[in-house]
């Protein structure tokens, strides 16, 4: 599921773009600096991809989704109904605009959605 082609281990902020355009940050599409957090926001995507089929912000027009993602505060994402709570909290709290109140890696990585989907 990865293509490690633009891989890169750094310590550092990053202003480089690469990527599925779908999938880019608020950060990554104002060309300011970015750390690890755009990955977070990525895995809120790709959840929600996956449980819908769909990325959050698709438009057929590059523009409209780019509007899109930059309006992710007051542009609600729709959710399906049916689409469990736990799911809807966990991409609420990945996918935010300022990434310094996205949910951290450990925190994903213990939220509810995640150790439900582990006991099955």
């Amino acid at each position: 599921m990865c293509d490690f082609g633009w891989a890169t281990l750094c310590n550092e902020r990053r202003k480089t773009y690469c990527g599925t355009f779908d999938y880019a940050a608020p950060e990554i599409i104002e060309g300011k600096e970015y750390d690890m957090s755009v990955d977070l926001w990525c895995l809120g995507v790709l959840t929600y991809e996956l449980l819908t089929g769909k990325a959050p912000f698709y438009h057929l027009s590059r523009k409209e989704t780019v509007k899109k993602i930059l309006n992710v505060e007051t542009q609600s994402i729709t959710y399906p109904e049916g689409m469990s709570a736990q799911a809807v909290d966990f991409i609420e709290k990945l996918i935010r605009k300022d990434p310094n109140e996205r949910m951290k890696a450990g925190e994903a990585l213990k939220h509810p959605f995640l150790a439900s989907a582990q006991e099955l």
